[in-house]
C-alpha cells in the first residue's frame, strides 16, 4: 500500500500492536490530530518515514513524548 495508516482532523487515536510494512510512502501520517498513543507497533520496509506528524497535539509513541510537528525515519 501507499500509508499505513493516514488520519486528519479527529482525536483520541490509538495505534497498538500493529504491524505496518512495505508502505511506499511511509507507516503513519497524522495532521491536526490530539491524544495520540502509538504502542507496541512494528514498522519495517516502508518507502518513507515510520511517522510524520503535522500540527498534532499530545502524541506519544511506547511511552515517549513525541514533537507534534516531527518526522520520524
Amino acid at each position: 500500500g501507499i500509508l499505513g495508516i493516514q488520519a486528519s482532523d479527529c482525536a483520541d487515536l490509538e495505534v497498538a500492536d500493529s504491524e505496518i510494512y512495505e508502505c511506499s510512502l511511509g507507516g503513519l501520517m497524522l495532521e491536526r490530530v490530539s491524544g495520540v498513543n502509538i504502542h507496541g507497533c512494528s514498522f519495517r520496509d516502508l518507502g518513507g518515514d515510520r511517522i510524520t506528524l503535522l500540527d498534532c497535539e499530545d502524541v506519544t509513541m511506547d511511552g515517549a513524548a513525541l514533537d507534534g510537528n516531527a518526522q520520524i525515519p
